[in-house]
């Protein structure tokens, strides 16, 4: 069966409500990095004096996530497109609300949450989901549209830098600079003539002056600065050292789940942003090569189903 083919057929049946399909390998690998990860919060926090409520906070997302994902799967995509501009104004809503005072949750000099009760959320979560069907919903016009600047790139471009702009001002460059790469790929795929896609070097010369000052700048010198000379434990490159060293000590096989001696507050945010580096410590080179390799397995099944999608 054509490419063409398999794309009719599943246009056919997602607009007869008869879509079924569930790709087990996607699927697999997805429920693999949940379960992984729930093991390395068990074995950074199940230890005398501290609190079982991370565990507890990451099993009921991710329930709350899997039960997300049977409910979607049973829905017509075709049908987010309809409802794309309110699900980007509500992602900017989010995104406006964590800059409220007494609305919006400070960590670390950083206004990237949104506190209800003792659960946090982090609004750039969804907000970068109702961008990508938005931008989805722009690129899904007639090819002469599209062909045209006015109602081709300028509207996706706009939406692009009122996300980016606000996620500056919590600050939060990472998530600015994950979707600027999701927006470029979608914009260089969805048939925009590349002369206009020219023109995206323009806000990018503009936002090189921005990040060449504080926060954003100073991030980036340290971590040039730590490769070129190395960093004492007394430097602003204090976390890098202490992942490196966890890392390191792990060795092929690692020291073994709950044996990381980095976790007893040598390396901060171990069970957040750093938590790949105690799973290195104790599951050694070859755990570490698991979860990429999950990953890897995850981006490319999408794209596979992404090149039979029917539009």
């Amino acid at each position: 069966m054509s490419r063409a083919e398999v794309a009719a057929k599943l246009g056919d049946a997602f607009r007869n409500g008869r879509f079924k399909l569930i790709d087990p390998v996607l699927l697999g690998a997805t429920l693999a990095l949940c379960a992984l990860g729930l093991l390395m919060i068990y074995s950074i926090t199940a230890a005398p004096l501290r609190s079982a409520a991370f565990l507890e906070n990451q099993g009921f997302r991710i329930a709350l996530g899997l039960v997300g994902l049977a409910i979607a799967s049973r829905i017509d995509y075709h049908r987010w497109g309809y409802k794309a501009p309110l699900y980007f104004a509500l992602g900017l809503l989010g995104l406006l609300l964590v800059l409220v005072p007494n609305i919006g949750h400070e960590v670390n000099g950083a206004r990237r949450w949104i506190k209800i009760g003792s659960q946090t959320l982090q609004p750039v979560d969804f907000a970068r989901v109702g961008l990508v069907i938005y931008l989805a919903f722009l690129l899904s016009k007639p090819r002469q549209k599209l062909e045209q600047f006015s109602s081709g790139l300028l509207p996706c471009m706009v939406a692009v830098g009122l996300m980016v702009l606000l996620l500056f001002l919590q600050p939060n460059m990472s998530s600015a600079i994950a979707i600027t790469v999701i927006a470029g790929l979608m914009l260089l795929v969805g048939r925009i003539p590349f002369r206009h896609l020219g023109l995206l070097l323009v806000p990018a010369a503009v936002a090189i002056p921005v990040l060449g000052k504080g926060y954003q700048s100073a991030r980036i010198e340290n971590w040039l600065a730590y490769w070129k000379t190395g960093a004492g434990l007394d430097t602003a490159n204090y976390q890098m050292d202490q992942s490196l060293i966890s890392i390191g000590s792990g060795g092929l096989w690692g020291k073994g789940l709950g044996v990381s001696d980095q976790k007893w507050d040598f390396l901060p945010d171990a069970r957040t942003d750093f938590i790949f580096a105690i799973l290195g410590e104790e599951l050694g080179f070859f755990g570490a090569l698991i979860v990429i390799g999950l990953l890897l397995l995850v981006f490319w099944r999408s794209y596979q189903i992404s090149r039979t999608a029917p539009d």
